[in-house]
């Protein structure tokens, strides 16, 4: 599959998301096709953790990823995401009960 078959298939996996709770524009999906774009993960790798400023957010096309937090040198897994789904932190520096460093790891190839 090229690059551009790739990139067309899962940014139209996002619209269809987004459309399951709402209407999407034609200038709304013109903004998104030109906005995103794919990044692939290898199993393990972490696509977000605590060092972001400004933590991203995507659109899981395929695999699968948890999120979790480091509390007193433990591992604490909050919860598991699969594919077609929207992923990001759920917990910000400053807000109460946010004191655990949080990350978002790939636990299938994505």
């Amino acid at each position: 599959m090229s690059d551009t078959l790739a990139k067309d298939t899962v940014i139209q996996g996002l619209i269809s998301y987004f459309e399951q709770y709402v209407s999407i524009s034609e200038e709304m999906k013109v903004h998104i096709v030109r906005e995103c774009y794919v990044k692939i993960f290898a199993k393990n790798k972490f696509l977000s953790s605590p060092l972001e400023v400004l933590p991203p957010v995507y659109f899981l096309f395929s695999g699968a990823v948890r999120n979790f937090i480091r509390d007193c040198g433990e591992e604490v897994t909050t919860s598991l995401i699969l594919e077609n789904n929207i992923v990001g932190l759920t917990l910000f520096p400053g807000r109460i009960g946010s004191e655990g460093k949080q990350y978002i790891q790939a636990i299938e190839e994505q």
